[in-house]
């Protein structure tokens, strides 16, 4: 491995252990985010696969809020042997079935959580811890189409201690010789005990202006996504990504969610090799 190469895993590794160390509550969902980030590569013989960058978003100030605020998005993303990988999008996994057109395996991933400091909306409520999640996931390609999902368990006991799910699809395609379009939808499902966690009010929480409520289990949102990746150079990409998500069922109905429909787009930079 050349000098550079080896720098720049160590740069990876550090920037991504620390990111999962000391994350707290109102970090963005990253991996939704940068999708556009992390949807293309670039064709190399190397062992490792690596990509650094970051950049901007805007988003509510928590799943279910009326209010926007700009987050940063960093982007740090290594694979070695197409096998292990470490990331701020994807956590820390095995590809452990890593054919050409299907990759599927075990992860760890990181649950932000939230504080009740994070909007007004939220005072009284009990802060939300950060949880480690042990899941599952896979990628299936075929042509232009990529199907994809994940389950995930919440470790921590105060944060969320449920399950969670996602299943998407998403479609790709040349603008261009130097651009790119992927443009999807997804779902996310959750226990009840992952759908109280995030949006149940205990009977002590509740006040006059917001009610208690325990949700059950079943769909929390359905969001379509676009993403145009412009390669500046083999190297050198830009993105920008869109986001529109509906919230459903048990979460549209929680009195913490104040708009049910959730809106979000950003701009990222970042090098590959």
């Amino acid at each position: 491995m050349k000098l550079r190469q080896l720098f720049a895993v160590g740069f990876a590794v550090a920037m991504s252990t620390s990111l999962v160390t000391s994350a707290t509550a109102g970090v963005p969902d990253l991996e939704a985010w940068t999708f556009g980030s992390t949807a293309t590569r670039i064709e190399n013989n190397s062992e490792w696969k690596i990509n650094l960058g970051g950049g901007m978003g805007f988003a509510p100030d928590y799943v279910g809020s009326d209010d926007y605020t700009a987050h940063a998005m960093p982007v740090a993303d290594i694979e070695w042997r197409d096998a292990y990988f470490l990331s701020t999008q994807r956590g820390l996994g095995l590809n452990l079935v890593r054919r050409r057109q299907t990759k599927a395996g075990p992860r760890l991933t990181w649950s932000a959580g939230r504080d009740s400091s994070d909007n007004t909306d939220l005072t009284g409520m009990a802060d939300l811890s950060s949880s480690v999640e042990a899941g599952i996931f896979f990628q299936h390609f075929n042509g232009p189409w990529r199907l994809e999902g994940d389950l995930r368990y919440g470790l921590n006991g105060s944060g969320h201690h449920g399950v969670v799910g996602s299943i998407g699809l998403a479609l790709g395609g040349r603008l261009s010789e130097d651009s790119s379009l992927i443009i999807g939808g997804v779902t996310h499902f959750g226990s009840a005990s992952y759908m109280t966690s995030n949006f149940g009010v205990t009977s002590a929480e509740a006040t006059s202006g917001r009610a208690a409520y325990i949700p059950t289990a079943g769909f929390q949102d359905f969001a379509g996504y676009a993403s145009i990746v412009y390669n500046v150079d083999k190297n050198i990409y830009l993105t920008i990504d869109g986001r529109g998500t509906l919230m459903m069922d048990q979460a549209a109905n929680s009195p913490l969610v104040k708009a049910s429909d959730q809106y979000f787009v950003g701009t990222s930079i970042g090098y590959r090799f």
